[in-house]
């Protein structure tokens, strides 16, 4: 595969120079799996269980058997034991040594200044910032209770990208599915706390054992939701219970399912008009945009659900301010807050990744705050790592081989007979359309500048956040972000 005609041949024709100093076991991949099957067989002992004469099973079970054997002594953050997982905790450890290196390097500069905020703000943080952030978002909560204003608070909880995903409807600006150069707002159903639906169902059909697997499950999350608010609200934790947050997920996941909507298309795309928002489905389009931030009211919006868009807006409607209400739009907060206080992190380490993922130990302190400069300086880390790791041997390598199956996918697709000549003329313009990107993408933009905090890291997260939503507002229906 490796050694095919066409991409060997684009790569000797483009390369001639660079292909000089090519190991000999990458020009002629053949040869050197030969070579590798050679001595496979002169091997003496193979391990029980792998298949006769399978090089490849025998050099994986030992590599596999090495790497356990390594993370019993020495227990990593991530669960799976694979490329993917340690190179990628190669490249932070990295990453963060350039963005040391770049902030030591310019002292005077806006941008490493903000920069070494956000790589401090984790490690600097005070329990008793956090705690003045968790009263602050109460009150604001209770406010929009007390004023009768449902629409500001879910706009307030679809807002903000760390946390909008869980607000009973979502709202997002992305691109139009079928017209990608245009963004327009969309509404969706939430995230649910966990992740496996069929935990919240019980169903009569269970087993013994996945009952008492659900059970466990339920327990452990109204464990880690108690230990949410005993952590924020120290002097108040009593008075919201756990079990609030599971009874308004199971009716969000309820109206999740909901038939009061006949036609909705299959594929998460329906077009819906301001005024169909408002007059068929009951919910005030005008008012939330308004409470978003939006001048006017965009004239037409992506659902993606139907059914769920007109039996949430019901539902909010008839419960959205009572108490059992209140605890889960706290927890909405609450849930993501402690993840960037590292003193509270534990809490949601303990459930998410002990029990849920079987994750051994927490990331490293000294690694933990690549979780906040990936949000906050994305492009920067990019180019960073891009600058010091860049190699136009392997970049043009992988974009030849990823022309050549191009190559050769629209060729099989020419000969294709049972596609009809509509179909097929469309699938080869989407992949004559198909850019290649390896290395560097062309244009990657700049990450904002703003006053962060060195120790608040929930006043940064929620800087950004508030940017960001701002940004989408200004952009909805341009052709750019």
């Amino acid at each position: 595969m490796l050694d095919g005609p066409l991409s060997l041949r684009l790569f000797r024709k483009e390369n001639k120079e660079i292909l000089k100093n090519t190991p000999k076991q990458l020009r002629n991949y053949t040869n050197y799996s030969n070579l590798l099957k050679t001595e496979f067989a002169e091997l003496n002992e193979t391990p029980k269980n792998q298949a006769h004469n399978d090089y490849y099973d025998f050099i994986n079970y030992q590599w596999l058997d090495d790497a356990t054997k390594k993370l019993i002594e020495d227990p990593k953050y991530y669960v799976e034991v694979d490329d993917f997982r340690i190179v990628q905790d190669k490249v932070y450890r990295e990453v963060l040594g350039y963005l040391k290196t770049y902030i030591k390097e310019n002292p005077d500069s806006k941008k490493a200044q903000a920069v070494n905020a956000i790589y401090k703000c984790i490690s600097n943080a005070k329990v008793s910032t956090g705690l003045k952030h968790a009263q602050a978002l109460k009150q604001q909560v209770e406010g929009y209770i007390e004023n009768h204003d449902m629409y500001g608070l879910l706009a307030y909880a679809s807002g903000g990208e760390i946390y909008g995903w869980q607000s009973p409807i979502v709202w997002s600006v992305m691109p139009d599915e079928k017209n990608v150069k245009k963004y327009i707002s969309h509404l969706s159903p939430p995230q649910l706390g966990i992740y496996d639906y069929f935990i919240y169902i019980d169903d009569p059909k269970d087993t013994p054992k996945t009952k008492q697997f659900k059970r466990v499950f339920r327990d452990k999350y109204l464990e880690f939701i108690g230990n949410v608010f005993k952590q924020v609200l120290p002097d108040e934790y009593k008075n919201y219970n756990p079990q609030d947050v599971w009874d308004v997920e199971v009716e969000l996941l309820n109206v999740m399912g909901c038939d009061e909507v006949k036609k909705e298309d299959p594929d998460y795309y329906n077009v819906l008009t301001k005024k169909e928002l408002e007059e068929e489905y009951g919910f005030n389009w005008s008012l939330f945009t308004e409470k978003l931030g939006y001048k006017t009211p965009p004239k037409k919006v992506i659902c993606s659900s139907l059914n769920a868009l007109k039996c949430t807006t019901k539902l909010l409607k008839q419960n959205w301010s009572t108490s059992k209400w209140k605890t889960y739009w706290l927890f909405i907060w609450f849930k993501q807050m402690i993840r960037f206080q590292w003193d509270w992190n534990q809490i949601y380490f303990d459930f998410y990744g002990k029990f849920v993922k079987g994750q051994p130990v927490r990331m490293p302190k000294d690694l933990y705050p690549i979780f906040a400069l990936s949000f906050t300086f994305n492009t920067l880390l990019s180019e960073l790592y891009i600058e010091n790791n860049s190699n136009a041997l392997k970049e043009r390598y992988v974009t030849n081989m990823v022309e050549d199956l191009k190559f050769i996918f629209m060729n099989k697709i020419k000969k294709n007979t049972w596609l009809s000549p509509t179909t097929r003329r469309s699938a080869l313009k989407k992949l004559e359309k198909l850019e290649v990107v390896v290395g560097h993408p062309k244009n990657l933009r700049e990450d904002p500048l703003l006053n962060y905090k060195d120790d608040d890291p929930w006043y940064n997260m929620n800087l950004l956040s508030t940017w960001k939503k701002n940004k989408y507002i200004l952009y909805h229906g341009s052709s750019s972000l």
